[in-house]
């Protein structure tokens, strides 16, 4: 098991310096720390993989790379759905969720309100445990909408559709009864946020060997 967490540390370290390639251009060009949401898989639970996986958030700044903490219950089996980044002020937004099927009654939502350096988590409940993010917006005048998406439920009190949830706040606050539509509904044209690439699977364990993990 030694081994295995050595080669698994690793693998969660050459795995950031593989993404971090492919954005840190981007961070030191803009002056704004570079960001990677990925996950990893606890060492401890080699041999089931599935177990003790949890979605984290790398920041690059000052010329370290450096873990961010956040709540291990909440962000435990759960994987990063989206992130984007506002054009105009240092905020950052970030998506996660658990799996498919029945998912969970919450989404769970990072914010950061300096270019990621610092965050603050919340969740937010959904209106039914089968539905899944959809998309997120922030417009300058503070109005964000946050949709998810119900397919093919099993629960007959909820519509399949979209529901989004709003706020006028800058996402301070959100509705707690979501507005519902049959179709997406689409991005406002003042869309602040850019969408940044997230890892859905992120390090993992070999399924097939304990000790040769594998980046997914």
């Amino acid at each position: 098991m030694n081994r295995s967490r050595k080669r698994i540390t690793g693998m969660v370290l050459f795995g950031v310096l593989l993404l971090a390639m492919t954005i840190i251009g981007f961070g030191q060009s803009s002056k704004r720390p570079a960001l990677i949401f990925t996950g990893i898989a606890n060492p401890d639970n080699c041999d089931n993989p599935s177990l003790g996986y949890r979605a984290v958030i790398f920041v690059f700044d000052r010329g370290a790379w450096r873990l961010i903490n956040l709540p291990k219950d909440q962000y435990e089996n759960a994987s990063w759905e989206y992130a984007g980044r506002s054009k105009s002020k240092p905020e950052v937004w970030a998506v996660a969720q658990f799996g498919r099927g029945d998912i969970g009654p919450n989404l769970e939502i990072a914010h950061s309100l300096d270019d990621g350096r610092t965050w603050t988590h919340f969740s937010l409940n959904k209106i039914s445990r089968f539905a899944g993010f959809e998309s997120l917006s922030m417009t300058a005048g503070g109005r964000a909408s946050l949709t998810i998406h119900l397919q093919e439920s099993p629960e007959p009190e909820h519509r399949d559709g979209y529901y989004t949830y709003t706020s006028t706040n800058g996402g301070r606050s959100w509705s707690t009864t979501p507005r519902y539509s049959p179709t997406a509904p689409p991005a406002p044209a003042d869309n602040l946020l850019e969408p940044i690439s997230v890892q859905t699977s992120g390090i993992q364990c070999s399924e097939s060997e304990s000790e040769n993990p594998s980046l997914n």
